[in-house]
């Protein structure tokens, strides 16, 4: 949010504190302003609208609980990212280098020792992988330094291992590539 939207944001407070039959004051719409604002106006009005259509009881939510209405369930954004992960493994391989969306991911399977050793793993391997990667996901998700990075896959290791230059090979970019675009231009910024 940007500070021309302080007015409509005050307008959302003021909604939720009658919808929650509430008060609010001048400063605690400051206060959630300031710690909301890193988010976009729409994806707070979506969480403020969620929360008014499903709440049962009637206490203001924490700033904490709106962020969570907009950026959704730690353990439901793990399973996603476990299906990501997974489909990348059998449609991208171990071959191929790729650069995921979402940093969380890569620091996971950098920590279990890489691309390759993640594609290579058994089915059983898998399964434990699986839900290890399920309960470390939103530590890791949590973390905001994480940079994005680019996952070397089998080809291309070869290549430099053999002084092969010149022959640049691209990597898959999985989820939403103009954020991989923006977030690699930050991080090598």
């Amino acid at each position: 949010m940007t500070n021309s939207d302080e007015g409509m944001f005050a307008t959302l407070m003021l909604e939720m504190a009658e919808a929650v039959s509430q008060e609010t004051s001048p400063f605690k719409i400051e206060i959630y302003f300031k710690h909301l604002q890193d988010m976009s106006y729409e994806d707070v009005e979506r969480a403020f609208q969620n929360i008014i259509r499903t709440r049962v009881t009637a206490t203001f939510p924490k700033v904490a609980e709106i962020r969570q209405a907009v950026h959704g369930d730690p353990q439901d954004k793990a399973l996603i990212a476990w299906e990501q992960l997974i489909n990348s493994i059998r449609c991208v391989g171990g071959y191929r280098s790729i650069m995921f969306d979402d940093p969380a991911i890569t620091a996971i399977i950098e920590r279990e020792g890489g691309w390759e050793k993640v594609c290579n793993m058994t089915s059983e391997e898998i399964k434990w992988f699986g839900k290890d990667f399920l309960k470390m996901y939103p530590s890791y998700a949590r973390r905001g330094e994480l940079p994005v990075k680019k996952l070397v896959g089998i080809c291309e290791a070869h290549n430099e291992i053999q002084g092969i230059k010149g022959y640049k090979i691209e990597p898959t970019m999985v989820g939403n590539v103009e954020k991989i675009k923006a977030l690699k231009e930050n991080n090598d910024a």
